[in-house]
């Protein structure tokens, strides 16, 4: 999954039609850049929310699991404290609003949690 930010997807939409354009791309070609961004794989994150997500994203193979089906409980906050304090962006922040940031994670958390735990139940009525 590739992640791109609302302010982003214009000015990759131009990129990629300004790369066509020199390659002389036929209108078919033209045409399919115009649909690619965003697509199903990508996501649109605001900047309000850019801290927040590069944070997750950083931590994102560091979860606990329980028991022998290896269920996620969790994520590893040792981890994401180290990866708050390597970041300058969020260091440069007063102390309230980073007790906001750690509440968007703590939420991004169970949202994720909730979204894994749907994923497999679907997955478990699959013939």
């Amino acid at each position: 999954m590739r992640q791109l930010y609302a302010a982003d997807i214009d000015a990759e939409q131009d990129r990629l039609n300004e790369q066509a354009n020199q390659w002389n791309a036929p209108p078919e070609v033209l045409a399919q850049l115009a649909n690619q961004l965003p697509d199903d794989e990508d996501v649109v994150i605001w900047p309000e929310n850019h801290l927040t997500m590069n944070l997750f994203f950083s931590c994102q193979t560091q979860w606990h699991f329980a028991g022998m089906a290896g269920v996620r409980t969790g994520l590893n906050w040792q981890s994401l404290e180290l990866a708050m304090s390597r970041s300058a962006e969020f260091r440069s922040l007063d102390d309230g609003t980073k007790d906001e940031v750690f509440d968007e994670l703590v939420l991004v958390e169970r949202v994720v949690l909730k979204a894994i735990r749907e994923h497999e139940s679907l997955q478990k009525t699959k013939p």
